[in-house]
């Protein structure tokens, strides 16, 4: 016998109305993109009735992208972008930009680079930006001039020990320096140095470029500006700078001063004691941070945190470090979270603050010590997806238990805010060195961006509004790696085709293609398995320019009816869409325009059956 819809003593049909909210978290099982609750290109909104003190949620279409500048002709990979001096700073492949104008070759082509901005003593006191690529550092001060940090290398020195990415120049220049590439012990007499590998006890060294550095005092006239060192290593390798000079050779070496702003004259010259050099981390992982006047840069493969002087990014000495050692893991990143410079390890996290000296805690001469009562038994599972911000420190967080969580840090604070589906998806990664992830504000939202190359998937977190959603281009993940503010410009990088973009809340295309939104409802049967048939579904939110497309699954999500277009009117609706048991429910909108959507009203009948 066919199943009917129920009737009231009248014998009318009894008919209900309900709304299903169009807001809340994927829900998908297992990583099956086919089935279950999810949210694309929307973002969770709320609205507060401060009189009744309700809520209701809406999801809003995300922003569009706009192309903002093309620093490099021809594709390259984007490792960065900053907003300095009233300019976007971009790196792309191994080069530097201002804008779309190159200025600096780096060291390296690959990989994200870091940034943070200083005070700069050399320059008055303003800000200068500090950029790191994992092998050397540049400043920029506020006359857009680069500088190269680690332009001094120590000489080289018989029976000693040097790690791998040591740099050195012989004890008589050649106009070239060295780099370590098999670490050990020098021999006792210095080897005769090649162009290509040079053996040297269980050392190896190759010809890494041309010198640059501070030359040996010699004999000879001197003008201002000049780099000097001493003709024999001191035990901290200070360099000096001319700042008088009569033109007159000097004669007499003077006796060299070990504290930087000393000066010494000789012979009509006068030097002054710039800072301390050798200890500058190379290779490093870039991420360096700024705190109380220092930069802190943590090595490659170490416990260590190295720290330039105070003021001064140009001086390094090897002795200026920290370790962290609560756990023997090594650290994979740095951060800052209010007054601590946080040092992520792969399987903890440290925290460390300004002692303003050295103590048996943290050996030799950094300003940092530990705050051991604070250390959490979870590292950090890539060092490029890390947002900090106002008093926001986000991660992917990696323990020894095995998998992965996100984690959200308020003040020292620590909580797990992924759900068991984010987490889904991040297990898949088959490496890490990949992952990105950055956050910004835009439209009223603090969002964290993570993009997932495995499982080809972008998911956004709402600080504020603590839901996720997943945003997406052309069916998988959005094709940008960082971003920066640019005056209260949204400029995000691309990942390979070496242009920036702008989030433009006014548009609602990625490269000139509508941007489609969708959402997909958990499967609905109100409580009761007898069937529902249904007399009209409407969607209720702000009226659309473009028709919205409705469709359902009344199978699991395994088969769905064929596309509904809507009426473009301020309630969008369809008449008669059938029966079902538990039917699930997807609204789709590609249009150049905005989208808020509110609820999903449906009125229907219950059946006998």
């Amino acid at each position: 016998m066919a199943t009917q819809p129920r009737q009231n003593t009248a014998g009318q049909m009894t008919k209900k109305t309900v709304r299903i909210p169009l807001a809340g978290n994927n829900q998908q099982r297992a990583t099956n993109q086919d089935k279950d609750q999810r949210f694309v290109n929307y973002l969770i909104e709320t609205s507060k009735n401060v009189v009744t003190d309700t809520k209701k949620l809406f999801c809003v279409k995300r922003p569009g992208t706009v192309e903002y500048s093309n620093p490099v002709l021809g594709a390259a990979e984007g490792r960065g972008t900053w907003y300095f001096n009233g300019a976007v700073w971009s790196v792309f492949g191994n080069t530097l930009y201002k804008g779309t104008t190159s200025k600096q070759v780096l060291s390296t082509s690959t990989g994200m680079c870091g940034a943070v901005e200083y005070t700069n003593q050399d320059d008055f006191g303003k800000e200068g930006l500090f950029i790191a690529d994992g092998i050397d550092a540049w400043t920029i001060d506020s006359n857009d001039v680069i500088t190269r940090v680690d332009n001094k290398h120590l000489q080289w020195a018989s029976n000693t020990i040097y790690e791998v990415g040591d740099r050195i120049v012989p004890t008589v220049l050649d106009t070239y320096y060295y780099t370590c590439t098999v670490g050990g012990t020098t021999g006792a007499v210095q080897p005769t140095w090649a162009a290509t590998n040079t053996g040297d006890g269980t050392v190896s060294w190759i010809r890494s470029g041309t010198y640059t550095g501070p030359l040996r005092w010699r004999t000879g006239a001197y003008a201002v500006g000049d780099l000097v060192i001493p003709t024999t290593g001191n035990e901290n390798s200070y360099w000096y700078k001319v700042t008088v000079s009569d033109g007159a050779s000097g004669i007499s070496e003077p006796a060299w001063p070990i504290e930087v702003g000393q000066t010494v004259s000789a012979d009509g010259v006068t030097y002054e004691c710039m800072g301390q050099y050798g200890g500058f981390p190379t290779p490093h992982i870039p991420t360096p941070q700024f705190m109380d006047g220092y930069i802190f840069l943590p090595d490659l493969d170490s416990l260590d945190i190295y720290n330039s002087d105070s003021t001064n990014p140009y001086s390094w000495s090897a002795l200026n470090f920290a370790s962290a050692e609560s756990y023997p893991d090594p650290i994979v990143g740095l951060a800052r979270q209010n007054n601590f410079i946080v040092a992520f390890g792969t399987q903890s996290t440290e925290f460390m603050y300004d002692s303003a000296k050295a103590n048996q805690l943290t050996d030799f001469n950094s300003p940092l010590d530990r705050y051991e009562s604070f250390v959490l038994q979870t590292g950090c599972m890539n060092k490029n997806a890390v947002l900090q911000s106002e008093k926001v420190l986000i991660f992917i967080g990696k323990s020894d238990m095995g998998g992965h969580a996100v984690w959200r840090m308020d003040g020292s604070n620590a909580k797990e805010i992924s759900t068991e589906y984010i987490e889904k998806f991040i297990d898949l990664e088959d490496t890490t060195t990949n992952i990105t992830g950055f956050g910004f504000r835009i439209v009223g939202h603090m969002l964290f961006v993570i993009n997932l190359p495995t499982a080809n998937r972008t998911f956004v977190y709402d600080v504020e509004e603590n839901t996720w959603t997943e945003w997406q281009y052309n069916g998988g993940m959005i094709p940008f790696v960082s971003f920066c503010d640019a005056g209260g410009v949204v400029v995000i990088q691309h990942t390979s085709n070496g242009k920036l973009y702008k989030l433009d809340p006014l548009v609602y295309n990625d490269f000139d293609v509508d941007i489609t939104a969708r959402v997909r409802l958990a499967k609905q049967d109100f409580d009761t398995d007898s069937y529902k048939f249904y007399h009209q579904t409407t969607v209720i939110g702000d009226a659309p320019s473009g028709a919205y497309i409705l469709r359902w699954s009344d199978d699991d999500y395994v088969t769905w009816s064929n596309d509904k277009t809507l009426p473009i009117t301020d309630r969008p609706y369809f008449m008669r869409s059938g029966k079902a048991r538990r039917r699930a429910w997807e609204i789709e909108y590609t249009h150049n325009s905005a989208s808020r959507l509110e609820a999903l009203e449906m009125t229907y009948s219950i059946g006998d059956h």
